[in-house]
């Protein structure tokens, strides 16, 4: 039983990330460089996220990297002090 309430934990733990990715990789199809997934994981600071480097179509995307950004913190530091 313990076994399986750590791997929930650990899930729900890296659930950001593992969100963050995957707008990643549907954003990147949106760029104007046409780099695509490789470019984005070789930029590797905040510079990926300009919205310039996207079309009209992939700001959506943009917005939802960006929240999700703005909330990982926060979700880090409260579940890290309710559940560790």
């Amino acid at each position: 039983m313990k076994a399986l309430r750590e791997i929930i934990v650990t899930v729900l733990f890296f659930l950001p990330v593992l969100l963050g990715w995957f707008l990643l990789f549907k954003l990147s199809a949106y760029r104007r460089d046409g780099s695509g997934l490789a470019g984005m994981f070789l930029t590797s600071n905040i510079r990926a996220l300009r919205p310039d480097l996207y079309t009209d179509e992939g700001q959506y995307l943009l917005r939802w990297i960006w929240a999700l950004l703005l909330v990982m913190i926060p979700w880090f530091l409260v579940f890290a002090l309710l559940v560790g």
